[in-house]
């Protein structure tokens, strides 16, 4: 099946400050090139659709390699309001089968042989609409629309969100992309004084294709099974999961989650650094102020050092003993890259695996106890994303597992006798499965921390 994206950008002589819904311009260039990557890890044929500016980024800025390049009008009827227009239009020019892959979604592995066969492809349905059906009356009261027959029951209609969307049958997608060019002409006039953008895009691009799957009682396969309300999208996002699971779509807040962030910027860093300091270099020539706070130090500033002297500074990092009350920020940036690749060992293992795993604690944080009036333990580490101390603090089980490993090493299931000891015989008899999952999710933490390591 031919993969497909599409990026419409508004005209700007600093393209590459463009965010695009992210905290910071940078990710937004990680997440397309990471997109990219995987993508042509697991298909030979991935295209692109781009007007002039989303090409110079992408294309003569980035380097992003596709099989071809199309392109998109800069003309009015694309602008930053209806940028949805510019996906729509995309659907409607193939003529084989195909699946479209916004530029904020991550595969760790090829979709299912299943999903593709689809006469239409999805990620999930949105089984409770009532969101969008509020803003279509909103803008459609005062005329323009829908066609007459698309409008019956529009309260019941299911949207689909579109992080994937394609499938086998063209002639759906031609008729869906009229219809909802249609609906935008009807309506942009009063539009943008009624709904923000995202909301507007979402309105003409997932719901309207929900009414006309609906009316033509259309097969929709889905990435995910269980469907989600448009008001959210609670455990979805849960990258970590997603990495195991190889599907993750940056959607909306998601795009303000440094936890994610961190880990995505992360995994290009380590799988293709050449890409990722080049990245950071056009994002601070361009006058973007790199969310990542460690790389407005001369010392790790990417516009001043090469990509090598990065790499030497992971390749020569060794865990120090002590704590460090001044902290060396090119000891805690190589640990940063440390901690990522254990963490990624650690997501790739099965939990049998896991149980046989050596863990031992580091001696670069500081543990801080007390009585309030019951123990407490906090542990104090340096961030490099703020260059400040962070503190978190530990709930009961977190500090039982650490406990475990503050005298030596041991493995998880070392760890999980001594745990369990806390517990009921009972209660761990009959919950030994969710307690081991509790272990297992807190160990993930202190390993993202860089308080535990593998061995």
């Amino acid at each position: 099946m031919l993969i497909i994206q599409t990026l419409w950008l508004e005209y700007s002589e600093n393209p590459i400050s463009h965010r695009n819904g992210w905290i910071s311009a940078e990710y937004n260039w990680i997440s397309w090139s990471l997109c990219s990557m995987q993508l042509n890890k697991f298909y030979s044929e991935v295209e692109l659709y781009a007007n002039t500016a989303a090409k110079n980024v992408l294309i003569d800025m980035l380097g992003l390699n596709y099989s071809k390049v199309h392109s998109l009008p800069d003309n009015s009827s694309l602008n930053k309001y209806t940028w949805a227009l510019a996906k729509i239009t995309t659907y409607s020019r193939q003529s084989e089968p195909f699946l479209h892959v916004d530029g904020d979604v991550l595969i760790w592995k090829p979709f299912s042989t299943d999903l593709i066969q689809g006469e239409v492809i999805a990620q999930n349905i949105e089984h409770n609409s009532t969101e969008y059906f509020k803003n279509y009356t909103s803008i459609a009261s005062t005329g323009g629309g829908l066609p007459e027959y698309l409008q019956h029951d529009l309260v019941n209609v299911k949207a689909y969100n579109a992080g994937i969307l394609g499938g086998n049958n063209n002639a759906f997608f031609k008729t869906f992309a009229e219809i909802s060019i249609k609906f935008v002409e009807g309506t942009i006039d009063k539009a943008p004084a009624l709904l923000d953008a995202t909301s507007y895009c979402m309105l003409f691009e997932q719901w309207i294709l929900g009414l006309v799957v609906n009316h033509g009682g259309m097969e929709v396969k889905t990435l995910f099974e269980e469907g989600c309300p448009d008001s959210g999208y609670t455990g979805f996002d849960n990258y970590e999961q997603a990495y195991r699971n190889g599907y993750f779509h940056f959607m909306g807040q998601f795009k303000q989650n440094r936890h994610n962030l961190k880990l995505m910027a992360a995994q290009l860093r380590k799988d293709h650094p050449q890409r990722y300091y080049h990245i950071l270099r056009l994002c601070k020539e361009g006058g973007v102020l790199l969310d990542f706070a460690v790389y407005q130090l001369p010392e790790l500033n990417p516009t001043i050092h090469a990509v090598g002297y990065f790499i030497d500074l992971f390749r020569s990092f060794k865990l120090a003993d002590a704590y460090q009350e001044e902290p060396d920020w090119k000891y805690y940036y190589a640990k940063d890259y440390y901690i990522y690749e254990q963490l990624e060992t650690f997501l790739l293992l099965l939990p049998d695996q896991l149980l046989e795993r050596t863990f031992m604690i580091t001696r670069d944080f500081k543990l801080i106890e007390g009585y309030n009036p019951t123990l407490f333990q906090q542990i104090v580490l340096h961030d490099t994303y703020n260059l400040s101390l962070t503190t978190i603090d530990l709930d009961n089980l977190e500090m039982i597992i650490l406990d475990c490993f503050l005298n030596s090493a041991a493995t998880l299931a070392q760890s999980f006798e001594s745990v369990k000891e806390n517990f009921s015989a009972d209660d761990v008899k009959k919950n030994k499965h969710l307690l081991l999952e509790q272990i297992l999710n807190k160990i993930q933490r202190f390993i993202y921390w860089g308080v535990l390591i593998m061995i």
